[in-house]
């Protein structure tokens, strides 16, 4: 079994039970898995977005100084990026060069934009994930050709390692969707919150 199916898998696995209490597809075809209202109006659990385009993958690979992991543009060819648990799992994904702010479009995190806003993570690799478990961090996820580590935001410390991208985003599935029943989950909107989750906020009343 490659790492995409298993990967697939796992995600499969992870939605279901949300799924069953309702999902939607956006203007531009994001399944939209589950509301979490204790997030915000119009927040839902899990955003799963549809194949990357040729154009956007091209983009990525002009405009990245670092080399693209192969299993990462054979994951954007299955999906451009998914946005997990509240956010609290993202894998990145390409924005369009116009983006459509107003309306139900909803797009995913861009991975040229991280890479340029994390400059400590030259030298160490392609950030293309993060999670963030307690409101204060994020962990991002950096594969430089032989693992996938899990560094602070800060960029300090690496806490692990993986072989492939894909075993680490499987353990990272399952160990974050078995800390609670997400649809549940409430936000603490504290006034000190910005950057990352100040976006988090804006996308959950409808906006980017």
């Amino acid at each position: 079994m490659t790492g995409l199916v298993r990967f697939k898998a796992a995600v499969d696995r992870a939605i279901s039970p949300y799924a069953a209490r309702g999902e939607r597809l956006s203007a531009n075809g994001v399944r939209c898995i589950c509301p979490a209202p204790g997030v915000a109006p119009e927040a839902v659990v899990h955003y799963l977005f549809p194949p990357i385009s040729d154009v956007g993958l091209e983009e990525l690979q002009d405009s990245s100084t670092r080399p693209t992991p192969p299993a990462y543009i054979e994951l954007l060819r299955w999906g451009n990026g998914l946005d997990m648990f509240c956010s609290r799992l993202a894998v990145f994904g390409i924005q369009p060069a116009l983006l459509k702010r107003s309306g139900d479009f909803v797009h995913p995190w861009d991975v040229i934009q991280t890479n340029s806003e994390y400059a400590w993570a030259l030298g160490r690799g392609m950030i293309v994930a993060m999670n963030d478990l307690d409101d204060r961090r994020l962990i991002v996820h950096a594969w430089d050709g032989q693992m996938t580590s899990e560094w602070r935001e800060d960029g300090g410390e690496r806490t692990r390692t993986w072989p492939s991208l894909e075993d680490a985003l499987i353990e990272l599935i399952e160990e974050i969707g078995a800390v609670r029943d997400w649809a549940e989950y409430r936000l603490n909107p504290a006034p000190e919150r910005g950057g990352f989750w100040a976006r988090v906020l804006r996308r959950g009343k409808g906006g980017r």
